[in-house]
């Protein structure tokens, strides 16, 4: 949730959008780094709800 909040500040309005959305993570030596949450909208449309990486990276 941390590098979530790096993009979206309100903890309430990541939740509205969490469900039903693809979260897919970036990985380096075995910590996150990044993040990106994808809804899809429909059969051929995904939108970008957020997407972050982590300050230090």
């Amino acid at each position: 949730m941390d590098l979530l909040l790096e993009a979206d500040p309100s903890t309430e309005q990541i939740q509205t959008y969490l469900n039903g959305s693809d979260i897919y993570t970036a990985l380096s030596d075995g910590k996150t780094v990044g993040v990106c949450v994808l809804k899809p909208r429909s059969e051929a449309t995904l939108e970008l709800m957020n997407i972050a990486v982590a300050p230090n990276q």
